[in-house]
This record gives structure tokens, sequence and C-alpha cells, in this order.
């Protein structure tokens, strides 16, 4: 207890100097207890226990250009009553692309889409295609899709006897993204919509000085790469899945794709003896937005100056072919750390985000119906068809899950998981889980049969300065034990060691160690061997 009393009265100052930023390290003296719904980001060091509360909501903060979508927790005790949602708060997903303005002509007839140009001679227009989503971000990000094709067909011309609708062609929608990966693979995303380049008409002839085309789409954007492993301590957020396509243009433009989906965020709970999580912890992808809507078809003015007003006087044009969805994001990590009895049986779910679904296709013109009273041809009628759905975005790969327990006699390690990819055109890979119950019960070695009664008499030392920036003296209290040859080792917060030293008989009275090379954190200092030991935590701050 006096050691312990030491460590906590240079930790009260430091905390209360800190700034609670996004991703900041944040030291806390004592309990830290949480009863209400709250939103924490980066990583807190408490000396005591930590605990969320029944029916409370605790929210990571989404990463941003200053923050990093990650909640790290270190603490004597971990208790997880409540909830921690880091949905969709890692790497976001890209943008989703717009529907082109453009329409183009190799003969100067654009005008002639909506109006009239030179209405005694042929012509050919052009609709650009909706214009892909932009990739999405992290290692495993989504890659973003294509635009989509150009629509073209004739103009109007007015004759002599008769006159010759234009007719154009949709264009096609931009392409699906593809989906985040992380612990599983996503999925590549679908196709964008085709544009229409059918009608029905009577009684009128088209301009046969050009072929009435529609445009047709282009496969999706390939799935991110997988990273990371499954059963080391490394952990990471998730990637966010490519923006969907834009809408194709038609008489009228289409509209933007949605957002790709963000990927699920960190979480890392490493509890220095117990550690009990009976609520939920959640970091899934969030689901792609959906594609562009297709530009609807539409009519020209009506062109020509005879006194038949009839319906071939105008330029017809169909509808656009919706974009692709956007792709899903990833799930994210969930690493849960218990060198003490651990009581797991809560909710872990890492899941994909799913694709977005495609866009629709644009309506076709409703056209023009013509009863002449006094002019010849009949009556005359004409419409044209609608563009086609874009398909769904990628799905999201699922996250990883990791759980690290000690060999303690009366684990309860039965969570329910979820690490299962989204649903997209199919399905996305699930995700990893990995469970280790190998660490030492409470953090030492336990001692050989019959030494019970030399553990009683355990090392005790001191560490001065604690926290420390990196230079700290270590005071034994131990009387007539003869430390020479003993091994002294550190630790961090994952257990893995990163220093080691033998003690001499010159080390008796105090030792001073450089720990300058060792980042900001909490370490474990363990001292002895087979027949006696210590150890003592250690905060380096600076």
């Amino acid at each position: 207890m006096k050691n312990y009393l030491i460590l906590l009265l240079p930790l009260t100052i430091l905390a209360n100097s800190y700034l609670f930023a996004q991703c900041d390290s944040t030291i806390i003296s004592g309990d830290y207890i949480i009863s209400s719904n709250t939103t924490l980001s980066g990583s807190y060091y408490v000396t005591g226990n930590f605990e969320i509360q029944n029916n409370v909501v605790v929210s990571v903060q989404p990463y941003s250009s200053n923050s990093c979508g990650e909640l790290r927790i270190y603490a004597q005790k971990i208790s997880i009553y409540g909830t921690i949602n880091a949905d969709g708060v890692g790497f976001p997903g890209g943008d989703g692309g717009v529907s082109s303005s453009s329409v183009l002509s190799a003969t100067g007839d654009a005008s002639a889409l909506s109006g009239c140009s030179n209405d005694g001679s042929q012509g050919q227009i052009e609709l650009v295609g909706g214009l892909k989503g932009s990739d999405g971000f992290g290692a495993g990000a989504g890659e973003q899709g294509d635009d989509g094709r150009t629509g073209s067909g004739p103009k109007q011309v007015c004759g002599t006897a008769d006159d010759y609708f234009g007719m154009i062609g949709g264009s096609s929608g931009g392409s699906s993204g593809g989906g985040g990966s992380y612990g599983g693979f996503g999925e590549n995303g679908g196709f964008g919509g085709d544009g229409a380049n059918t009608y029905s008409s009577s009684n009128m002839t088209i301009s046969n000085a050009f072929t009435v085309n529609a445009g047709y789409a282009k496969p999706g954007g390939f799935a991110g790469a997988i990273y990371g492993s499954t059963s080391l301590y490394d952990l990471s957020i998730g990637s966010g899945g490519a923006g969907a396509g834009g809408g194709g243009r038609s008489y009228s433009l289409g509209n933007t794709g949605g957002q790709g989906g963000a990927g699920g965020g960190l979480i890392l709970l490493n509890s220095y003896d117990s550690l009990i999580v009976s609520g939920t912890i959640s970091s899934n992808g969030y689901s792609g937005g959906t594609g562009g809507f297709g530009g609807e078809g539409g009519e020209s003015s009506k062109c020509c100056s005879d006194p038949c007003d009839d319906c071939g006087e105008r330029t017809y044009s169909c509808g656009s072919g919706g974009g692709g969805g956007a792709g899903g994001g990833s799930g994210g990590a969930i690493m849960l750390i218990g060198n003490g009895i651990n009581h797991i049986t809560g909710d872990l779910y890492a899941k994909g985000g799913d694709g977005g679904i495609g866009g629709v296709g644009g309506d076709g013109s409703s056209g023009c119906t013509y009863n002449p009273t006094f002019c010849t041809g009949g009556n005359q009628s004409i419409s044209t068809d609608g563009g086609f759905s874009g398909q769904s975005g990628g799905a999201g790969g699922g996250g990883r899950i990791k759980v690290f327990a000690s060999d303690c006699f009366g684990n309860i390690i039965l969570p329910n998981t979820d690490v299962f990819g989204g649903t997209g055109i199919s399905f996305a890979a699930e995700g990893t889980i990995h469970f280790d119950s190998d660490l030492p019960c409470n953090g030492v070695n336990p001692p050989p049969v019959g030494m019970e009664s030399i553990v009683a008499n355990k090392l005790n030392f001191n560490l001065f300065p604690n926290p420390t920036l990196g230079d700290v003296k270590i005071k034994f209290f131990n009387s007539f034990v003869n430390l020479d040859q003993t091994q002294l080792s550190i630790y961090d917060v994952f257990g893995k060691q990163v220093y080691s030293s033998n003690l001499t008989s010159s080390s008796w009275s105090y030792l001073a160690l450089d720990l300058s090379f060792l980042s900001n954190g909490v370490y474990l200092v363990k001292i002895g061997d087979e027949k006696l030991f210590g150890e003592q935590k250690l905060v380096i701050s600076r």
C-alpha cells in the first residue's frame, strides 16, 4: 500500500495539467466511474478502477484530420456493464461522384437537346455519364469505381415533306465503390446502371444520320487489401469504402452518389487485474450510401415552321442509368487484455458495413401525341424508355477481435462475437477472432511448489520519480538478501519486454536507469528470480 500511495501523489498533479484533446494520453488518479452517456477518445491511464455502468453508452469520437477514432483504457480493474460504441468512427469513406452536366456534339449541335440547332441539317448529340466516387481512406480502403459511358443519337431534322425526329440514348451511371477491408476482404463494387436507347413510336420517322446509342456501365471498384495480424498485439482502426457513382446525364441531370461507409474504430481494454465485460463493445463498419439517381429523359422545343404541329419536330431523350452504390466500411478492432480473473460474457462486434444500394435509373419521356385535323400522316405518338438502376456497392469486410486472458482459475470467457462481412453484391469475407489464455495469472509467474513461504517475503523496492521523464532510480528496502545476478525486466502494457538487465552486488543501495528511449505510457518493472521477486508500475510522461 505504501508504494501505491507514492504513485498517486504525482499523478494527481499531472492529470490536472492535461488538455483533454481528441487523442491525448490522459492520466487519471484513482477510480474512473462513468454513470451517464459520454464521448471519449485517446488513451486513459487509470491508477484505480475503470467502470461503465449499466445502461450507459460511451461513444468514441470519430476519426478526422486531428483525431484518431480510438479508445484505449489501461486500468487496475475494468468493468463494462454498459456499452462502448465505436461504430463507423474509423477511417472515413470516399465522397460520392456527381452527375456530369456536360452535353457534347461532334457536329456542334449540343443545344438541340432542349432547343433547336440547324433545324434543316443533320447533327449528333452526346450525353456524358455519371462520374465515379473517390477512394475510401485507410490501409484497406475500397477503391473508386469508373465513370459512366456517354449516350448519343441524332438530333431532329425539319424536312420538306416529312419531319424527322431526333432520339438520344441515355448515359450510364458511375459504377459502384469497392468495400473496405481489415480482418477480412471487402467486396468489389458492382456495375453502374445502363442508360436506355429504346422507345415506342407510331407514324413517325427518325433521323437516320446517327445511331441511337445507350451508355453501357462499367464494373465497380476493387475492394481494399487486408492488413494487420490475427493473433499478435497489433490493432488498427477499420478502413472506409469508396464513394458511390453519380447518376447519368439525360435531358435532366442525375443526382450525386452517397458517401462510402466509414470503418469501425479501435477499442483496447487492458486490465492489470480483473476484466469484466457483460455489456456490449461494438466497432462495426458503416454501410455505404446510395448511388445517384439517373437523369430523366425529355423533349426539345418544336423546331419546324410548317403548319403541321407534328411530333416529328422535336428531339427526344431516353432515361439515363443510376449510379452504383458506395462501398461499406470494414469492421474495426477490439482487443481485451486481462491479467487477473476475467468474466467476459457480453457482446463483441466488429462487423463490416453493407454496400450501398444502386441508384434508380431515370424515367423516360412521356413524349408526344398528335392527332392531325388536316395534315397527312395519321395519328402520331412517341415515348422513350427509362434507364436502369445501378448495382450495389461492395460490402465491407469484417474486423478483428482479440482476447488475451490470464490463466487464472475461475475465468469465464464466453462472449457473443460477430465479425461477419457486410452484404452487397453478395457477402464480404468475415474478419478474425483470436482467444488466448496464456498470460500469467495476476501478471507474475507463479512460484514453484513449496516456495509459498518465500513468496510471502517479496522483494520490496520503490521507483522515483514516478511519473518520470525517463530517468528513474530504484531504491531497495529488503535487507540481508543477495541480489547479485538477479534479473530486472521492464514490460509494456501489451506484455512485451522492452528492457532487461542483470543486477550486481553494487546495485543494492539504489540503481539508476536511463529509460528516455521508452515512449510515454505505463510499464511494469519486475525484479527477481525463482526465490525472490517484486514488481512496481512505472509511468513515463513528458
